[in-house]
């Protein structure tokens, strides 16, 4: 089960940036990078369908209103 996602820009030196996509599941869950890019495949266009995805069991870094701080996203090491 997926609790959260956000969507960021990774640097690419062709395009400038590709779609990277950071998911949150529970501990308890084994999604793989490409369950996830199929799961999108099928439901959004080809443009919008994530390179690459990082899976985390840690929330997603907020600032003080509640949404997602991107520059930390970018720098986040995830397994």
């Amino acid at each position: 089960m997926v609790l959260e996602s956000a969507i960021i820009g990774r640097a690419d030196p062709v395009l400038g940036e590709r779609v990277h996509a950071v998911v949150v599941v529970r501990n308890d869950q084994a999604l793989s990078e490409a369950s996830i890019r199929d799961f999108c495949a099928e439901r959004l266009s080809d443009y919008k369908v994530p390179d690459s995805v990082a899976i985390s069991y840690d929330p997603l870094p907020r600032n003080a209103n509640g949404t997602f701080q991107k520059g930390l996203l970018r720098n986040l090491k995830v397994d």
